[in-house]
């Protein structure tokens, strides 16, 4: 049908064409037709971009000639704007719609119409050139700011600029011709910078963690815990300085009382201080900003200590913000940043202020987070603090409770035990609680044949009178591994096994 179709287009092309007089009028209408694109030129796209010039117009000059060049319309020229209009004046200069129809199909649909318009190489360095000379020609304008100009600052210290604000759209010129102006070497420089340091953290803290608790390195699944911790903190700080809230010192005081429950103080100092570090350098703060967060880290980590009650982790973070207030005050006072004042409401108050109380605020979060957060932090670091040895240690256990009924005697014991362990770990300093509640569960395996045991043995006489002494030794040391497996099979952690 298509064929049949095709045939029939080009018979009639055919004897519309038959006579000499009907080509010679045919060339004459397609000059006519191609009269723009003859003296205009074509191409299929333009070769420059909107930085290098206008996307509507361009200069067009014959090739050898000295006439100055032309400027014509992009539209005029580009193939895919110009077939539209060319079919219309197909079709008005040529004699007949048979003529024309074939014509400007096949020049459509087999892209037969040339590229005419070139740019050259000597153009393109001309046009450099001149682009070059223009830049120089404009004076550099610059205008210094004083920090202590309030009348018209630049930005607000303390005050987060807003997106597509002039002052954010003027800082990011500012860092865009900085980083332009920079050569490789000096990238290079600073990228490998950035990394020594990063590798000097790394080897301080690792070099103390191997000396003083060598296992947060050894224990494999602590150490990997420890490491995704410090990623999480540095990226959620990263993800909520981002904001204009601010709220970075809420995970960075969430990372320095998990390494405080989970390490020693010391050890969270160490940790806390290298991760506030890694924080600012990463994110380009300063130094005031690096001591207020810091600050505030340090705080929390002192002031937790042991926590026996959940409302511990509150005042913490109540402390913990009055001392990231204060000292937002005093490094903003003399370093004269946060300066002006800001509408809060209906009242103005101070930036500085401002600033310091949101500070202060965000600890008070942090520690309403850690008290929902502290169940999670014990079981993924497998510690224990006191408000679950304290839960471990009720008497209405299931298994001391289950002690008491098999063997009350050895019950007893455990309580005198406990008593006499916790008295002599709190006199050199170690965690009484800790012993006490361990000395409860430390012979739960003794329920399981409670008779052997002198403390349950009543007027019935000694059981290991009747036995063998390798079957009476392997009875008295099962109770051993049976207390491990209850311990396990009740969910204990591995610090109260371990007794």
């Amino acid at each position: 049908m298509i064929e049949d179709l095709r045939e029939d287009i080009f018979d009639n092309f055919r004897l519309a064409m038959v006579n000499d007089t009907d080509l010679e009028e045919f060339e004459a209408g397609l000059r006519r037709a191609f009269a723009e694109q003859l003296t205009d030129g074509l191409l299929p796209n333009l070769e420059h971009t909107q930085e290098e010039g206008t996307l509507l117009q361009i200069r067009v000059r014959h090739k050898g000639a000295d006439d100055a060049p032309r400027l014509v319309e992009t539209k005029k020229v580009r193939i895919l704007e110009v077939l539209p209009e060319l079919r219309k004046k197909l079709e008005s200069e040529l004699k007949s719609k048979e003529i024309a129809g074939p014509v400007y199909y096949w020049l459509a649909s087999n892209s037969r119409l040339p590229t005419t318009l070139r740019i050259s190489e000597a153009t393109r360095q001309e046009t450099d050139r001149q682009r070059a000379e223009a830049a120089d020609a404009v004076p550099m304008q610059t205008r210094q700011i004083s920090a202590n100009d309030t009348a018209n600052p630049l930005a607000l210290g303390g005050v987060p600029l807003e997106k597509n604000t002039e002052p954010y759209l003027k800082v990011q010129r500012e860092h865009a011709a900085l980083v332009a102006q920079m050569g490789w070497g000096e990238v290079l420089a600073y990228t490998l910078a950035d990394f020594g340091m990063y590798l000097a953290l790394c080897v301080l803290c690792g070099y103390y963690l191997w000396h003083r608790q060598r296992h947060a390195l050894t224990d494999w699944p602590r150490y990997v815990s420890m490491l995704g911790l410090i990623v999480v903190a540095v990226s959620l700080a990263w993800l909520t300085s981002i904001d204009q809230a601010r709220a970075e010192s809420i995970p960075l005081t969430l990372f320095a009382m998990t390494a405080a429950i989970a390490y020693r103080h010391e050890v969270a100092l160490l940790l806390s201080a290298a991760v506030c570090l890694i924080y600012c350098v990463s994110v380009g703060q300063g130094l005031a900003e690096f001591t207020m967060l810091l600050a505030t880290m340090t705080a929390a980590v002192l002031l937790l200590g042991r926590i026996r009650s959940r409302t511990k982790l509150l005042y913490v973070g109540v402390l913990a913000g009055v001392a990231a207030a204060l000292t937002s005050l005093g490094v903003g006072t003399l370093t004269g940043a946060n300066v002006g004042s800001v509408l809060v409401g209906p009242v103005e108050l101070p930036v500085l202020l401002v600033h310091s109380l949101w500070l202060g605020f965000c600890a008070v979060i942090s520690g309403l987070l850690m008290t929902g957060l502290l169940p999670f932090i014990e079981s993924l670091f497998d510690v224990q603090t006191d408000i679950s040895l304290l839960e471990l240690g009720d008497a209405a256990h299931p298994l001391l409770q289950e002690l008491v009924r098999r063997a009350p005697g050895t019950y007893n014991h455990s309580i005198n035990v406990a008593s006499i362990s916790e008295a002599a770990a709190d006199s050199i300093g170690a965690n009484g609680l800790l012993c006490r509640v361990g000395a409860y569960f430390h012979d739960i395996g003794k329920m399981l044949k409670p008779g052997y045991f002198v403390e349950n043995q009543g007027l019935g006489g000694n059981r290991h009178e009747s036995l063998m002494p390798a079957m009476s030794t392997l009875v008295i040391i099962a109770h051993v591994k049976d207390g491990a497996d209850l311990a396990r099979q009740h969910g204990l952690p591995q610090a109260i096994i371990d007794f």
